[in-house]
């Protein structure tokens, strides 16, 4: 019975792991393209 209990909660934590570096990952993400969204526009702006 143990085990059937265990498991879960290991899957529970690995998903939890997973969905902080999704999160961590799709921040990441976002800064870049809001940076690179800046640089495109400045760019447009001067030409």
């Amino acid at each position: 019975m143990k085990m059937k209990i265990a498991l879960p909660l290991t899957v529970l934590k690995i998903v939890k792991k997973m969905n902080l570096v999704m999160l961590q990952f799709s921040v990441l993400l976002l800064k870049i393209w809001n940076f690179q969204h800046r640089k495109i526009q400045s760019f447009l702006a001067a030409s």
